[in-house]
């Protein structure tokens, strides 16, 4: 969408707000879902929180090497990266909308 309104560095400035958001969350759900059955509870919480904060300083070093390395639109950029932060908020609720009752 981004490409048609304005042009290849925009949409390029975009994804990459987008992507490191995504990539994060990436790591964070394989690093918390290794872990299976009820006899595991205490590695399921540890690699819940370890997991968050891999997560947050993943992305923090995302955001700041593209930041510092990559030609990009600022504000396209950090329209990307609130748009899929604000999509991962919304997701889980769209996608469990037949369940509600």
């Amino acid at each position: 969408m981004v490409f048609w309104a304005f042009d290849a560095l925009a949409a390029k400035s975009a994804f990459y707000g987008a992507l490191c958001v995504v990539l994060p969350h990436c790591v964070f759900t394989w690093y918390v879902f290794r872990f299976r059955g009820t006899d595991q509870l205490q590695l399921i919480l540890k690699s819940v929180y370890r997991g968050e904060t891999l997560k947050f300083l993943l992305m923090a070093l995302l955001v700041t090497a593209v930041l510092k390395h990559a030609v990009i639109v600022d504000w396209l950029f950090f329209a990307g990266l609130v748009s899929a932060l604000i999509l991962q908020m919304f997701l889980p609720i769209l996608i469990n909308y037949d369940n509600w009752d």
